[in-house]
């Protein structure tokens, strides 16, 4: 298993995980099983991390 290449604040960028072996479809079946949150244009969150900061 490749380990998601995050930033310090938790991102996950699009290049970054391109680099790391990732593809747009792995990145994009990570959003549909709920794995990953797509916050913006190449731009990701672990999808728990992002529930628990939405509920505080």
């Amino acid at each position: 298993m490749i380990p998601i290449p995050a930033d310090r604040s938790g991102l996950i960028l699009r290049e970054h995980a391109m680099r790391a072996g990732f593809s747009d479809a792995d990145l994009d079946e990570a959003v549909t099983r709920d794995h990953l949150v797509r916050l913006g244009p190449g731009v990701f969150a672990l999808a728990v991390g992002y529930l628990l900061w939405t509920r505080s």
